[in-house]
């Protein structure tokens, strides 16, 4: 199967705008900007998990499989 290039990327991204959301979430005293940026990060769980139910679809696309 042929890999998609910009998938992985944006998996990339996302996952660190997860791990930049929890360690803001861990430093308490963050200015109020610093939490909107971070708020991204929910966001970033919601693209992750987009893009993984894509690549997983096009897989059982290409090799189906009889249960």
């Amino acid at each position: 199967m042929k890999r998609i290039e910009i998938i992985d990327y944006f998996k990339g991204i996302s996952i660190l705008s997860i791990i930049m959301y929890h360690l803001i979430a861990f430093f308490l005293n963050t200015t109020p900007i610093i939490k909107k940026i971070s708020a991204f990060g929910g966001a970033g769980v919601h693209v992750f998990f987009l893009l993984s139910g894509f690549g997983l679809t096009l897989s059982y696309y290409k090799k189906r499989k009889k249960f």
